[in-house]
């Protein structure tokens, strides 16, 4: 697990999956990977959000959301320097009859134009389905 919600998140929990009012993303440790899974949503780094805009993919929604280091960075990190850089929040909303990405069982699922733009990005540690259905 690459972290938690930070501790100045808010939720609303009146619903289900969980709103997320406002993101903060706490990472325990991060090694270049460009997606990270948490619930209830993913967060990409700005070089992939880019890229997925640019290909017109479709059933992602982007927002905000703070990135930081968590109490235990430095520690699993050993001290290394290293720069978060900027990360977006990404909302799996597509249908697989019409878009390029969308949720099955709340895990990533993606058509094979999506696979192979994302093949050229770092996925370490997320679980991301191919399936021949979708736009």
């Amino acid at each position: 697990m690459s972290g938690e919600l930070g501790p100045d998140a808010v939720l609303n929990t009146s619903t289900w999956p969980p709103v997320v009012e406002y993101f903060q993303f706490a990472f325990d440790a991060w090694r270049g990977e460009d997606i990270v899974e948490t619930f209830p949503t993913f967060l990409v780094t700005d070089r992939l959000r880019r890229a997925l805009q640019s290909a017109s993919i479709t059933g992602l929604v982007f927002g905000h959301v703070d990135a930081c280091k968590g109490e235990q960075f430095d520690i699993l990190m050993r001290g290394a320097d290293v720069d978060l850089g900027q990360w977006h929040r990404m909302d799996v909303v597509g249908r697989p009859d019409a878009d390029d990405a969308w949720l099955v069982a709340n895990h990533l699922t993606v058509n094979e134009r999506l696979m192979a733009l994302l093949s050229s990005f770092d996925l370490n540690g997320s679980i991301i389905t191919e399936s021949p259905g979708g736009g």
